[in-house]
């Protein structure tokens, strides 16, 4: 990984946090987040079904603390037609990226 990619990841990490403001989006929860969870789980399965673009999206990140469970909790792996509709999200809105 070259330097640019490192700095691009790591820009991308403090935006989503930021966004969030640095909390845990497990309901409830609130507490600092320090991870960022894939609501459709990073795996070589889902990056062949849905692609990379989709898996690493900012839209599929979601900030968590370091409970596990709120990791798991935020997987919509199992609920194909929120999964479905999240793919959806993302190719729409990285079409509209492009033909700005």
């Amino acid at each position: 990984m070259n330097e640019r990619t490192v700095f691009e990841i790591a820009d991308k990490k403090e935006r989503i946090f930021a966004a969030h403001g640095w909390q845990c989006q497990y309901p409830g929860c609130g507490k600092r987040a320090r991870f960022l969870a894939h609501r459709i789980a990073q795996s070589k399965a889902n990056i062949r079904k849905y692609g990379a673009h989709v898996i690493h999206h900012s839209a599929n990140l979601v900030p968590v603390c370091e409970d596990p469970r709120h990791n798991d909790a935020m997987n919509i792996g199992n609920r194909p037609l929120e999964a479905a509709r999240l793919c959806e999200w993302i190719e729409k809105h990285i079409e509209t990226e492009e033909r700005r």
